[in-house]
């Protein structure tokens, strides 16, 4: 029997990305973290950046005043809104972005 592999909807890969980046995290290690292609990772962050769910970050410095990695040019935490969306995900089971509330605005009117 052939295997049809499970497909992840952008819904689902949000909410991934938005729990992974609970502490500060590198895009790079992100994105391995999530699994994602380059492109599709780029669409999804810029969509949790513009909703206000994701922020960047600068990196971090030493007492001097230089950065500590200079590959580094930014990094990713979730807001408190994405908090908010992450809580009403994982306490009431939403299953689809038509679920969401409004205020989180990640979806099209």
């Amino acid at each position: 029997m052939k295997r049809v592999p499970l497909r992840r909807s952008g819904f689902v890969i949000k909410i991934e990305l938005l729990a992974k980046a609970m502490r500060a995290i590198k895009p790079t290690r992100l994105m391995y973290a999530c699994n994602l292609q380059y492109v599709s990772f780029v669409m999804y962050v810029d969509q949790l950046i513009e909703a206000g769910c994701l922020s960047k970050l600068d990196p971090p410095r030493t007492k001097r005043g230089k950065l500590r990695n200079k590959n580094v040019r930014y990094l990713l935490k979730t807001t408190e809104k994405g908090r908010e969306l992450l809580q009403a995900f994982f306490n009431s089971k939403l299953t689809d972005i038509a679920d969401i509330p409004r205020e989180f605005n990640m979806i099209p009117p």
